[in-house]
């Protein structure tokens, strides 16, 4: 008894650790550059705390054994794909899903291992620099946030961003400038050179499922050995191939809905609406934090 209330015990601080970060990044866009710093102690207090041996004897959780960085686009690859596959190809997960993907629609083929290990193999994964992540969440268009510690995109808007990325990257840097001018050609031809940087994969055909990964949350909320970040994005692939409907206008957002019963997002109240324990499995790693077997 003792280990399992050490363990809900530890995911309760890394559910703590999760929204303390979490509005720590929401401060960085929208709180005065005077409140930044004092936002940033709390954070580093937190962490401080949640890793705190003593602290965390006391409370009778095991210490925790901080994993090797994942310090190439190779490492962050191949971590993603591995630990989504784990979780996904799960038998209890998937009699989860296909029971949400019926509800959806009746008619709805049973989900697979092997059809949900293909679409994880078959995406790419983007390690960005915190820059990178901002102008491509930019070049998306207005009001992504660019500091979540991923991103899903499947082929189909992974390919659009060839004809709208160069624009709005152009027009979100003249804003940040504070001008609401038109981009000339040159700033227009510059983002596009850019964004090839970023990821070529946007301008080639066909186009593939892509993960884009914050490198600025690897060793955090985005490392996959430690969160359920990269079951999350590769979920939603997964819905995008079942025609399952993301955010919709009013506010409801169906796929975050079906990632929010297991437990898996990030924050609360991602999907519109009320769903007790959405955020109870996120920080678990693979393996855990899953649907009981019955």
């Amino acid at each position: 008894m003792g280990n399992s209330i050490g363990d809900g015990v530890g995911n309760l601080l890394g559910q703590f650790q999760a929204g303390v970060a979490t509005v720590a990044e929401q401060a960085e866009e929208r709180l005065p550059d005077a409140v930044k710093p004092q936002v940033a102690a709390l954070t580093s207090a937190v962490d401080e705390f949640v890793s705190s041996k003593q602290v965390l004897t006391q409370l009778g959780v095991p210490a925790p054994v901080a994993p090797p960085p994942l310090t190439t686009e190779a490492q962050v690859r191949s971590e993603y794909k591995k630990d989504a596959s784990r979780d996904l190809t799960d038998a209890a997960t998937l009699k989860q899903l296909n029971d949400e993907l019926k509800a959806q629609d009746p008619n709805a083929k049973p989900l697979t291992a092997a059809e949900a290990k293909s679409i994880i193999d078959n995406a790419d994964v983007r390690s960005l620099t915190p820059r990178q992540y901002a102008d491509l969440k930019a070049a998306a268009g207005p009001g992504a946030s660019s500091t979540n510690p991923a991103t899903a995109v499947d082929a189909d808007n992974r390919a659009k961003l060839k004809d709208v990325g160069p624009e709005n990257l152009a027009r979100a840097r003249l804003r940040s400038q504070g001008s609401s001018a038109d981009p000339t050609p040159e700033q227009l031809a510059q983002a596009e050179k850019d964004l090839r940087a970023i990821d070529p994969g946007i301008f080639a055909t066909p186009p593939k499922d892509v993960v884009y990964v914050n490198q600025k949350h690897v060793e955090h909320q985005g490392d996959p050995r430690q969160t359920k970040v990269a079951s999350h994005e590769f979920l939603h692939l997964i819905l995008d191939h079942r025609q399952v409907p993301g955010k919709q206008a009013d506010g409801s957002d169906p796929q975050h809905a079906i990632i929010g019963r297991l437990g898996w997002n990030q924050t609360f109240g991602t999907s519109g609406q009320v769903i007790p324990g959405e955020t109870a499995n996120w920080a678990t790693p693979p393996g855990q934090g899953l649907p009981e077997r019955k």
